[in-house]
């Protein structure tokens, strides 16, 4: 008996053995006459089979449980051994409708996953970006510094035939292979044949220089050989201290 109404009924055989097998297919309904009415009569089956599909849009077959509509299969005139399989499916139309409202709700939702999924990634990029650049500031702020004073009115410093006592860097800051170092002195700039420089222009520059260390600054500029001091070895005024002293001694 077939329960589920307006469904096409697919009616499926197969008789696997040493011979074939006739097939005759009938069917009652409580909705026309209580006489079976012959669908299928003599028809052969063999290993391969048959299949038949009876459309429910057909006024001739009525299905449902208020049908009552039943199928009588019967297999005769074959010979042993052989395989019969049987088999009736009611597989429900696809709606459409339903299918494609599944399929845009299924797509928006992947739209909304992959929007939110993008402005995780840019609130993550802002983030590193900006922890970024709070590690470059920290790593800006811890390099050595110090505060020094600049002798620049004493007119014995310099004359015209170079400077009487030897200028010293302001700071020094060595390469990793402490062969050389960056220099940084201050410059006084030109006034052109007068006391001061221009309204509206400094008389003063910070100069940088990459000038080759000698054996004595090396001695003072080079840090132990140990873990900390490798990772920096930026040094500071206060350690060029000594150094500075010494040219001052041996200029005196």
């Amino acid at each position: 008996m077939l329960l589920q109404k307006d469904t096409d009924v697919t009616f499926q055989i197969s008789c696997d053995g040493g011979s074939q097998a006739n097939v005759a297919l009938n069917i009652t309904s409580s909705l026309f006459e209580s006489t079976p009415r012959k669908m299928m009569h003599n028809t052969t089956c063999d290993s391969k089979g048959f299949r038949r599909v009876y459309v429910a849009s057909d006024p001739d077959y009525a299905y449902g449980t208020d049908a009552n509509t039943t199928f009588f299969v019967r297999v005769f005139n074959f010979t042993t051994p052989i395989t019969i399989q049987v088999s009736f499916a009611q597989s429900p139309p696809i709606n459409w409708v339903l299918f494609f409202v599944i399929f845009a709700a299924c797509f928006i939702v992947l739209l909304v996953v992959a929007g939110l999924l993008w402005m995780i990634k840019l609130r993550i990029e802002v983030y590193r970006r900006n922890q970024r650049r709070i590690d470059e500031i920290e790593h800006m702020a811890s390099r050595p510094f110090s505060s020094i004073k600049l002798e620049l009115t004493n007119p014995h410093c310099f004359t015209a035939t170079g400077p009487v006592q030897g200028p010293t860097p302001l700071s020094v800051e060595p390469c990793s292979n402490y062969k050389s170092g960056i220099f940084t002195l201050a410059v006084r700039l030109p006034t052109g044949g007068r006391a001061t420089t221009p309204n509206g222009t400094s008389g003063l520059a910070v100069a940088s220089a990459l000038c080759q260390l000698t054996p004595a600054q090396l001695g003072v500029l080079q840090a132990p050989d140990n873990s900390e001091n490798r990772n920096n070895r930026k040094t500071t005024l206060r350690r060029y201290i000594p150094f500075l002293r010494a040219r001052e001694n041996d200029a005196g």
